[in-house]
């Protein structure tokens, strides 16, 4: 077989027989070992802030400072002192301030009382919903709750059903400056009931539109009493609010 051999190749080849044997006779100038990476190889693969922003293709000014919540050290910033909305970020030191206050293992509880005893299944007084200002009580835990009296052999009561809400001060809404109508602004009161809020829905219906309001959690859809809307042919405002004592009236456009 005829094997072909270029003159480049012939002339690097020569170049190599002309070494003297003792360039070969040294040993390696640089360890064959790989080289330690170091203990902050985890660190050094961690995506700088600019590089995270960029990837996000945020559309707006971005700014935050990360500090050390022991010694206050800033460990990162991007346009610290640019004055944004708080956003939702204010819930973290309302966090820390309660494992701070009431510890990790503090338990809100909302009971059931009666007033008088129970003969022959029926409370001789009131039942008295007791709030104990729990933020996760819904309707799902008050059938819960519903359930357990059952089975303790209630099926009636002789007096009123009452709620007991003064474990916090009322508050009708977190923000006066906000709009009627957002979740996010609900009443704060002993008795939170789905965070204070009303599902509300309307849907096309024989050209028409259906209304439903329900206090709706995971299991259970029960309509409320408490408030009431109404659609109304107009521009605008989308939602109007009217407290009537007994009742929240809402509108929609």
């Amino acid at each position: 077989m005829k094997k072909n051999v270029s003159r480049r190749f012939f002339l690097g080849s020569a170049a190599a027989g002309l070494l003297s044997p003792a360039a070969f006779a040294a040993p390696p100038t640089t360890s064959l070992r790989p080289v330690l990476r170091g203990e902050d190889l985890y660190r050094q693969s961690i995506p700088e802030a600019a590089d995270i922003i960029a990837q996000a293709n945020l559309s707006g000014r971005v700014s935050f400072a990360l500090a050390d919540a022991t010694t206050g050290a800033v460990l990162e910033q991007t346009n610290p002192l640019v004055g944004m909305p708080p956003a939702s970020v204010t819930k973290a030191i309302t966090a820390l301030y309660a494992l701070d206050v009431l510890g990790v293992d503090h338990q809100f509880e909302t009971r059931l009382l009666a007033t008088g005893d129970i003969v022959n299944g029926e409370v001789q007084g009131d039942l008295i919903l007791a709030g104990g200002a729990d933020p996760t009580l819904n309707t799902d835990a008050l059938a819960g709750m519903a359930a357990k009296l059952k089975q303790a052999g209630v099926t009636s009561v002789r007096g009123a059903f009452k709620v007991y809400e003064s474990y916090l001060p009322m508050i009708d809404r977190i923000d006066p400056d906000q709009p009627d109508h957002v979740g996010y602004n609900p009443a704060v009161t002993g008795v939170a009931l789905n965070y204070n809020r009303v599902h509300f829905e309307w849907k096309r219906n024989k050209g028409s539109y259906a209304v439903t309001m329900d206090g709706r959690s995971g299991k259970y859809r029960p309509e409320v009493a408490m408030a009431v809307m109404q659609i109304q042919d107009r521009a605008s405002p989308l939602y109007t609010y009217k407290d009537s004592g007994a009742r929240d009236d809402w509108t929609v456009a």
